[in-house]
């Protein structure tokens, strides 16, 4: 999906056409029930420190969606950014 995204977002910025994709990572709904802790090792297992929940996720695809996002173009990776905040930040 990152590689399709790419080459979409490239072929068709000029048209002014934006693509996004969004890598959520770890996404806590219904399905993923707290049995034994479950919850709590997907937290600490997060590069931020916490699973998402659709919430967040639909944040970020609203905020894309948006005028405001009209320079952004090809992926949002939440583990990615993430990474880069960590090195940048200590």
């Amino acid at each position: 999906m990152v590689a399709l995204s790419k080459a979409c977002a490239i072929e068709l910025a000029p048209k002014g056409v934006r693509v996004n994709t969004i890598s959520p990572g770890t996404m806590l709904t219904g399905m993923v029930p707290d049995v034994d802790g479950i919850v709590e090792v997907l937290d600490k297992i997060q590069p931020v420190g916490y699973a998402a929940n659709p919430s967040q996720t639909a944040a970020g695809v609203l905020f894309l969606a948006s005028d405001e996002a009209d320079y952004a173009a090809c992926r949002v990776d939440c583990r990615w950014c993430a990474r880069v905040i960590r090195a940048l930040c200590g």
